[in-house]
């Protein structure tokens, strides 16, 4: 027997200011535990853009950046769970610029 779970599609959009963190997921880990993050970054003139798959393996969130273009901004991106039953996706600029940052999410 085949069972199909339900796949959904997402984005979000922010403005980072230099020395900042945003939030830009918190889902339920009762419901996903596969993730794939598409991150794109702007910043005067520049751009980047990042894919990472994540899977929720027992109270941890394991992830692998495998591809990335573009100009290297100097920015964390933190995938971890929170409160024991949700992933959260945080990015903090460290970058002196202002960064503008896109996150898709697709989720299995």
């Amino acid at each position: 027997m085949i069972v199909l779970r339900r796949t959904t599609k997402r984005q979000v959009e922010k403005t980072i200011p230099p020395g900042q963190k945003e939030e830009f997921f918190d889902l339920d880990l009762n419901e996903y535990d596969s993730f794939d993050w598409e991150i794109k970054m702007f910043g005067d003139g520049f751009k980047r853009i990042s894919k990472i798959s994540s899977l929720y393996n027992i109270d941890t969130i394991e992830s692998t950046e495998y591809a990335s273009l573009g100009k290297k901004f100097s920015t964390d991106t933190n995938i971890f769970v929170s409160n024991g039953d949700r992933c959260v996706l945080e990015v903090q600029n460290n970058d002196s610029l202002i960064i503008k940052c896109i996150v898709r999410l697709k989720t299995f």
